[in-house]
């Protein structure tokens, strides 16, 4: 019995000290993307920026980064309690290598400008300044197979098409996206170039299935709950829910145009029989 214990707390104290080795390691990590944030804030703020020294620390921290995913992997595997930090310290990592780029790219632009040349070679014209438009916010997907078409779309045009970016970059703004099952479907592979293609494959795989989706929004034209008041609000939210998934189903190529009598035998149990025969 005595040896039992004493085993027991050997390996409840080697578990311990696993986990804090585990928590320093990316405790590491989290240091160099806070350092880094801070030198882009000096970088920012200056006058004339060394793009090479961004270009150098940028290196550097996307050879830490590599490791990332396997620490906080074995934690999780650890303490399911240790997850959302992932997300957390995703999106920081995502941030700051976001606003690195935005650096080397804006420097580029300055270095490089584009001039419009007219047919007389002796006069050049200098190209309006570029318009800083506002950030656009990446599209999030947590899993509801019905989100999926309009999720990627969005994604699609946004990161999986932009040839300026490197399939590890668009591997980290994917898993920044992603939460719930469709974090877990990719929360195995490591973060590297061939791993983008992958797990892009792995998403569609499971997500990806257009009879599953069309299910998904006739269940939810089928299944809106009976209205408690005929309020002017509560019945524009009813139309504005069918009209929604019936958008859905159009894009997926379903022809609703005979859907009518249906649609409105649907809608009339969904409201009281007084406003139904007004």
């Amino acid at each position: 019995m005595a040896k039992s214990l004493e085993q027991s707390s050997t390996q409840s104290i080697s578990h311990s000290i696993s986990l804090s080795t585990l928590r320093r390691k990316r405790g590491n990590i989290v240091g160099q993307i806070t350092a880094f944030s801070k030198f882009l804030d000096n970088a920012e703020q200056s006058e004339r920026c060394d793009i090479a020294l961004v270009r150098a620390h940028l290196a550097n921290l996307d050879k830490v980064w590599e490791h990332f995913d396997e620490i906080q992997l074995e934690l999780e595997i650890a303490d399911d309690n240790e997850q959302p930090r992932r997300f957390q310290i995703c999106d920081d990592y995502v941030a700051a290598v976001a606003r690195a780029n935005t650096i080397i790219e804006g420097e580029h632009r300055h270095t490089h400008p584009r001039r419009n040349v007219t047919d007389s070679p002796a006069l050049t014209v200098t190209a309006p300044m570029a318009i800083k438009l506002p950030e656009m916010r990446l599209p999030t997907f947590d899993g509801k197979i019905e989100d999926w078409a309009s999720y990627f779309e969005s994604f699609s045009s946004i990161i999986h098409q932009n040839a300026d970016l490197t399939p590890l970059q668009k591997l980290q703004y994917l898993r920044s996206t992603l939460t719930g099952k469709a974090a877990a479907c990719i929360g195995l592979l490591s973060m590297t170039d061939s791993n983008y293609a992958d797990a892009i494959e792995l998403l569609k795989e499971k997500f990806d299935c257009k009879r599953r989706i069309l299910l998904k929004h006739c269940d939810a034209i089928i299944g809106l709950p009976k209205l408690t008041q005929d309020s002017p609000k509560a019945l524009g939210d009813l139309v504005d829910t069918v009209r929604q998934n019936l958008r859905s189903l159009k894009n997926l190529e379903v022809d609703i145009s005979s859907w009518d009598c249906i649609l409105t035998s649907i809608i009339l149990t969904k409201i009281s029989a007084d406003t139904a025969w007004q």
